[in-house]
């Protein structure tokens, strides 16, 4: 039920109590409102039923000292003209334009037309270009050159799903009667499908529990082949081949092992964005919210969460631009064969 429809029924309660009891203070004493809400409410469903008691869309004020809409017209469009120019420099340059305004109002007015930096201008003046076949001027050509270096470009290669999956150990925090806590992350760099497994240690045993419990399973039911796995220098990941738990797993499946730089784990940015997203949307949540007594309690939670974050939650990423990651791996032009929701299991306690 979203906020407007309960907030509706809300008022035909009111109205339906006060009728039953034939009072209308004791009525508005139980619902919590005042006698003038009451009657408010009613001379609106008398005059309209009920779509008159639907909360009315208030349009945005026209604030009195705004910017005149022909001055702001004048004023983007000679931001275009000159994209280089910041809000210091604009006032300037406009008062032999015959605009007196101040930099503060520009900027004000950059951001209402989503064109608060240089970057964001250079693009709306090639669109401008590319739609309507603008001719640009040579400080506009000289400009974009300038800049197009400054284009954000994808740091990671990945060409399909399964092409490369980053992989770290997160260390959440202490549970008291259970000791430290453990959380394998695994993300797909495709499309930001993401797993997650707890743990209470830190070993290559754990390490190699993740992909044989949770994801290889996954990618094998659609025919999936993962081609590599991207780690840091941890101990959990790096080993001497036959004897190490972790190294052996990846060479009886044929998966590839690429490890960072030492020092460099930006290397290694999606699962750390990932790591830093479960952190601030379940974990600070969840602890507040609930008391845990053992790490299958929590592990049930971070499952649903999990659920959410790839079936239901829109990724803002430049990859997905506000897709969800199953959306990605369920696009026929890039999988290898075709997924379907039918293989797909929730979790028993995800609505």
């Amino acid at each position: 039920m979203t906020p407007q429809e309960m907030l509706l029924k809300h008022k035909l309660s009111l109205l339906q109590l006060a009728e039953q009891l034939q009072n209308i203070r004791a009525a508005c004493k139980m619902m919590g409102v005042s006698r003038q809400h009451y009657y408010d409410i009613k001379e609106r469903f008398e005059q309209a039923g009920v779509s008159g008691l639907h909360e009315k869309e208030r349009q945005p004020p026209r604030m009195p000292n705004q910017t005149p809409q022909d001055i702001e017209e004048r004023i983007i469009e000679y931001s275009l003209k000159h994209p280089t120019y910041g809000k210091d420099r604009m006032p300037l340059q406009l008062r032999f334009e015959g605009i007196i305004i101040s930099s503060s109002s520009v900027e004000r007015i950059w951001k209402r037309y989503h064109l608060e930096n240089r970057f964001k201008r250079l693009l709306k003046l090639e669109e401008l270009h590319k739609q309507q076949g603008m001719i640009l001027s040579d400080e506009q050509i000289q400009a974009l050159l300038e800049h197009v270096g400054q284009v954000p470009v994808e740091h990671v290669f990945s060409r399909y799903p399964g092409y490369l999956l980053c992989q770290d150990t997160f260390e959440v925090g202490h549970i008291k009667g259970v000791g430290k806590i453990y959380m394998q992350a695994v993300v797909d760099t495709y499309g930001s499908f993401g797993f997650a497994k707890l743990y209470t240690s830190k070993m290559p045993t754990t390490a190699a529990d993740i992909l044989i419990d949770r994801v290889l399973p996954f990618y094998m039911a659609f025919d999936i082949p993962i081609r590599r796995m991207l780690t840091d220098n941890g101990g959990e990941f790096c080993g001497k081949g036959f004897k190490h738990d972790y190294e052996l797993m990846l060479q009886i499946f044929g998966i590839e092992h690429s490890r960072i730089r030492v020092g460099m784990p930006q290397t290694n940015g999606f699962v750390e964005r990932f790591n830093r997203t479960v952190l601030e949307e379940f974990f600070c949540v969840a602890f507040r919210k609930k008391w845990y007594y053992s790490l299958e309690e929590l592990q049930t939670d971070l499952d649903t969460f999990m659920w959410h974050y790839n079936f239901q939650r829109p990724h803002s990423g430049y990859r997905l631009n506000g897709k969800r990651p199953i959306e990605v791996l369920l696009d026929k032009t890039t999988c290898p064969k075709r997924l379907t929701y039918d293989k797909i299991d929730a979790p028993t306690n995800v609505e």
